[in-house]
Parts: structure tokens; C-alpha cells; sequence
């Protein structure tokens, strides 16, 4: 029953869930960026999985997919308000290119990476998944 229950895409999509809303509180409560969400939920996935003896490929990787999925469009809605705030990114661009740290800057550094490791993924996964990922 219990295996039958992790190797569901349901496990892996409600377990980043609820542990990215935990994570989320914990940076609440911290009140430091080293308290990154995301940081946090990819440490407690992989402790959930080592210590439940999980293995990766046959439970988590199988929803792992349909996030993947569900992703793509979220980066393509991304860009609406990118476009919308093209003018700031012109005024700001020497500020981006030398690395200063605001919320701008840093904001389009997290936000480049994302859809550079989001890319190489799908091609790792498909070829013509990652050509198409890559069009922003």
C-alpha cells in the first residue's frame, strides 16, 4: 500500500507542497535570506527520501514530470511583466551588468539562472522539450 502510495506523481506534487509552505513560515520566522524556501525544501526532500529509503526515480522523479510541466507556462507568464517593466531594466542596466545587489538586480539574476537550469533539464530530458524551453 505504502509503496504503491509514494510512486503516485500525487506524493512527490502534495510533498514539495507542503514542504515548500513550511519552508516559506521558516523564512517568515527568520527573517534572513539564508532562509531561502527553496534552499530549505530541496534539503528536507532529500533527507525525506534518505531516510524513508525512498528511491528517487521510482517515487519523487515520477511527479517530478507534471511540476516540470506545470512550470514551463509559469516561466513564459513571467515574461508579461518583464516586458511591461523593459524600461526599468534599460535604466538599470549598467547597475545589472556590474552586479549591483537591489531586488531588480537580483530578482533578473534568479530569474536568468531559473531558465537556464529549467532549460538544461529539458534537454537532458528531451531534446525538443529543451529547444522549445529555451524560447523565452
Amino acid at each position: 500500500m505504502m509503496d504503491s502510495l509514494v510512486s503516485t506523481p500525487l506524493f512527490g506534487i502534495f510533498t514539495t507542497l507542503a514542504i515548500w509552505l513550511v519552508a516559506r513560515r521558516i523564512r517568515a520566522a527568520a527573517g534572513t535570506p539564508m532562509a531561502d524556501p527553496v534552499l530549505i525544501s530541496v534539503a528536507a526532500i532529500i533527507l525525506l527520501l534518505t531516510a524513508g529509503g525512498l528511491d528517487y526515480e521510482r517515487t519523487y522523479s515520477v511527479s517530478g514530470r507534471y511540476l516540470t510541466f506545470l512550470l514551463g507556462p509559469a516561466v513564459v507568464a513571467l515574461a508579461v511583466p518583464l516586458y511591461r517593466s523593459i524600461e526599468k531594466v534599460r535604466h538599470n542596466l549598467a547597475a545589472i551588468a556590474a552586479g549591483v545587489r537591489g531586488p531588480f538586480a537580483v530578482g533578473l539574476a534568479v530569474g536568468t539562472a531559473s531558465h537556464g537550469i529549467g532549460t538544461a533539464r529539458m534537454l537532458r530530458d528531451d531534446e525538443l522539450a529543451g529547444a522549445m524551453s529555451g524560447i523565452p
